[in-house]
C-alpha cells in the first residue's frame, strides 16, 4: 500500500518559488510524446495517466493526488513518454523546470530520500497490479485484493 504523501517544507518552497497552473476537470496537462516543461507537484486534485492503443482505446495506467510528483522519472532519464495526464477533477499545480528540481534533489540526501520512498511506493503498487493479473478468474482476483 502507498504511504500517505507528506509535503515537506523542502518541497513546498521548492515549488512555490515556481509556477502556479490551474486546470478544469477533463483538461490535459501533458501529452504524449510531448516534453514535460519541468515537475509537477498536485496542490489539489486529481490526475489520471493514460495511454491509447492504436484503436484508440484509454488504458489507465496510475493516479496522482495532492502532493503527489510527475513526471518524476523524466528529469532523471529525460526520455518522453508515449503517456497522457488528464485532470479528472478540478486541479492546482506547481511547476518547477527539470533542471530546478534536480538541483534540488542533488542537493539534499533528505529529498533524494524521500523520491525514492515515493519510487518504490508506486512501483510495489505496480507490482501487486501486475500480480492479480496472474489469477484467472474475477473471484480470485477479488479474494487477493481483500
Amino acid at each position: 500500500m502507498v504511504r500517505p504523501k507528506a509535503q515537506p517544507e523542502k518541497f513546498k518552497a521548492l515549488f512555490s518559488s515556481g509556477k502556479r497552473f490551474d486546470y478544469q476537470k477533463n483538461e490535459t496537462i501533458l501529452r504524449a510524446r510531448e516534453t514535460p516543461r519541468g515537475v509537477y507537484l498536485i496542490e489539489e486534485g486529481i490526475i489520471k495517466m493514460y495511454s491509447l492503443s492504436k484503436q484508440g482505446n484509454e488504458h489507465v495506467l496510475d493516479f496522482f493526488g495532492p502532493g503527489d510528483l510527475f513526471p518524476v522519472v523524466w528529469p532523471f532519464q529525460q526520455n518522453v513518454r508515449r503517456t497522457y495526464y488528464e485532470a479528472i477533477s478540478k486541479v492546482s499545480l506547481w511547476l518547477v523546470p527539470g533542471e530546478t528540481f534536480m538541483d534540488f534533489v542533488d542537493e539534499d540526501p533528505e529529498v533524494m530520500s524521500e523520491i525514492l520512498n515515493r519510487l518504490i511506493d508506486r512501483y510495489h503498487l505496480h507490482v501487486g497490479r501486475i500480480d492479480n493479473l496472474l489469477y484467472t478468474d474475477a473471484h480470485e482476483r477479488s479474494a487477493y485484493r481483500i
